[in-house]
């Protein structure tokens, strides 16, 4: 009798990708259907672009796939994530693009007042524009609702740090955003 994977915990759909054939696939499957947004909107929010976003998740699922098989330890999506982060680390080294605070466009007169979307734009280009090491916390933290151990886990860092470094995100934001902010008190 088949077992039906969406029951299943992380840990023992870990267990069943170390097996060969049929329950290692639907334990995947079951992985991929969990997880795909998530790692896909985190991707997406670190890149800042959807095409190279697209490669680098499809990458993590395979590379995922391809070390299941080692029954490592820890939470699945902890795990996908750490690949995921890495990919990204490795493409944005790799591209080098620098866009600093001066090359941002705060005052765009025509788009005033600004509708909802219109400022989460300018919010999620804010977030985009923060040096990685402040916007991957911020992003694991708010997007992915990771506690501070988890990122710091991911990360590298200490807790402490990983608080820290979404706190000093989050006043940087709040730095770049104030100037449309006062104008739209106007």
């Amino acid at each position: 009798m088949a077992t039906d994977v969406s029951k299943l915990t992380d840990r023992q759909l870990q267990q069943q990708l170390s097996s060969k054939g049929d329950e290692s696939h639907a334990a995947f499957a079951e992985v991929y259907r969990r997880y795909n947004t998530r790692i896909f909107a985190y991707i997406v929010r670190v890149i800042g672009d959807r095409e190279p976003a697209e490669d680098l998740f499809q990458e993590t699922f395979l590379r995922f796939y391809r070390s299941a098989a080692g029954g490592r330890e820890g939470s699945l999506c902890g795990f996908l994530i750490t690949i995921a982060r890495n990919l990204c680390l490795n493409h944005k080294r790799d591209r080098k693009v620098t866009l600093t605070l001066d090359a941002f466009d705060f005052a765009e007169p025509q788009r005033f007042p600004m509708e909802d979307r219109e400022f989460m734009d300018l919010l999620r280009r804010a977030i985009d524009i923060l040096e990685i090491d402040l916007r991957e916390p911020l992003i694991l933290r708010v997007y992915n609702e990771l506690s501070y151990e988890e990122i710091a886990a991911i990360c590298g860092i200490a807790p402490a740090s990983a608080r820290v470094r979404v706190l000093r995100a989050k006043k940087k934001i709040r730095s770049i955003l104030s100037p449309i902010i006062k104008e739209l008190q106007r």
